[in-house]
């Protein structure tokens, strides 16, 4: 990753020349191979450049890349703050996947479909997107994909229009010891931060910190700005908490006092 972010610029170059060129097969695999890379630090434009070149060129070499790179070009979209190019960037991948039948990318594009809908503040319009890619991961009984549509479905369920206070832990309880079973450091991490703000907001403050603490290492070990970011708002949340907790006691007690 080191690497990668110091030769980040000639390698999203070297994707250009190979476009400019007509190499087609190398402008996909450079899509393909800038993805991870890419997608830690959130650098959303360069995310969304690479992706819809590598899209373009395997659409013209009739390759099953496209499906994916079209859904990780939706997937930057929607970092960039462009939820409804998101949402129709991610409908042809949804198309495409459907058209190619293949259960993986069917599974993926829809779960990044519900993620643009999410962003686009609503909720609603995610939720089917997100049960039935939770089915088609079922049916594949592939562990890593059911691990991540119920992360979605609980970051879905956190949402102010869904209004549930209990459902977004259930969601995400699952996915946390997932991740973990299968040694995804990341995902179980991404998971943990979803899963202490529904325990904050269900009012288990103390719980939701105990959690954090156990994985703010790890996010720090990672190396992306916008994942520590994320650590950091989260864990004012149960201070926050706390803090009111601990004011509106004080007051009660001073009632009570006289």
């Amino acid at each position: 990753m080191g690497w990668a972010d110091t030769e980040r610029a000639n390698l999203l170059a070297a994707q250009q020349v190979a476009a400019d060129q007509g190499w087609t097969e190398l402008v996909y695999q450079f899509g393909e191979i800038l993805w991870n890379p890419l997608r830690p630090n959130y650098t959303a434009g360069e995310l969304v450049r690479s992706q819809f070149l590598g899209a373009n060129a395997a659409a013209d070499a009739g390759h099953i890349l496209e499906v994916v790179c079209r859904t990780r070009q939706g997937f930057g979209e929607t970092n960039l703050g462009h939820p409804e190019a998101a949402v129709a960037i991610c409908t042809i991948a949804v198309e495409r996947a459907d058209e190619v039948g293949d259960p993986w990318l069917q599974s993926g594009a829809l779960s990044t479909r519900a993620r643009a809908h999410l962003k686009a503040d609503d909720p609603h319009a995610a939720l089917p997107d997100l049960q039935q890619s939770l089915n088609i991961a079922e049916e594949m009984n592939d562990a890593r994909s059911i691990a991540l549509r119920h992360r979605r479905l609980g970051e879905t369920a956190l949402h102010p229009k869904i209004a549930d206070a209990q459902l977004p832990a259930h969601h995400l309880r699952l996915p946390a010891s997932m991740f973990a079973g299968i040694g995804d450091d990341i995902g179980h991490t991404r998971t943990v931060l979803h899963l202490a703000r529904a325990l904050t907001l269900s009012g288990h403050a103390a719980e939701a910190l105990s959690e954090l603490a156990a994985i703010e290492q790890a996010v720090r070990d990672y190396g992306s700005v916008g994942y520590l970011a994320d650590l950091r708002t989260v864990l004012g949340c149960p201070f926050r908490f706390s803090l009111a907790a601990g004011l509106a006691a004080d007051l009660l007690s001073a009632v009570l006092s006289g």
